[in-house]
């Protein structure tokens, strides 16, 4: 299995598209995130499984049908060999191929998770909760009930939907700021920590 993970989460199949050179990708079989990946060689899987979480940050994704917008991504001549197969969020990908440290042969291996998908579920205790997430990026996330994907074009919006657990979704307000403004904001927090007597060291 030869695997491309050098696209960036979000961007991914817009990236490969820009790699797409026969001389860039024609030592590749396959493609996924780093999670995908971590799975396929715990596993020693010949392909990769995708959750529907990945799959939808990955664009060219139906999320009312669970399926890869194949005939468009065929018509610009995306490689659609290179995509991973999908499956639901929290199914089991595989088993544990080999002994591994403590962890016994046979052992079902999950298919990899959306990390925001992951902090909102390690912090939500009520179904009215709210999550801001503050790392690479910034986003205010909370779980919604009733939300159903349509199968065209995904319209404009400050919100975007996301696939989270069983037939849940994720509403999503995203900042979209890099590493710089978020430094910028961890200094601003610092300052007024000092103002406020007390001192905050920068990791």
């Amino acid at each position: 299995m030869t695997f491309i993970d050098e696209p960036m989460e979000q961007t991914s199949l817009s990236s490969t598209f820009f790699l797409f050179r026969p001389e860039k990708l024609k030592k590749y079989n396959c493609s996924g995130t780093i999670s995908d990946f971590a799975v396929a060689m715990l596993c020693n899987m010949n392909k990769p499984m995708m959750s529907y979480q990945n799959a939808a940050s990955w664009g060219y994704f139906n999320c009312a049908t669970k399926q890869w917008n194949k005939e468009v991504l065929q018509q610009a001549d995306f490689p659609v060999n290179l995509l991973p197969e999908v499956g639901q969020s929290g199914a089991i990908a595989g088993s544990l191929a080999g002994d591994w440290h403590s962890i016994p042969k046979g052992t079902p291996v999950g298919i990899g998770l959306g990390d925001l998908q992951c902090s909102v579920l390690s912090t939500v205790e009520r179904s009215t909760d709210a999550v801001l997430n503050i790392s690479t990026s910034a986003q205010i996330t909370f779980v919604v009930d009733q939300y159903q994907p349509s199968s065209g074009p995904p319209k404009a919006s400050a919100v975007d939907h996301f696939p989270y657990f069983g037939h849940q979704y994720i509403a999503v307000a995203a900042s979209l700021n890099g590493g710089n403004a978020l430094a910028t904001f961890v200094k601003m927090l610092q300052q007024w920590t000092l103002e406020l007597g007390f001192n905050v060291p920068q990791c």
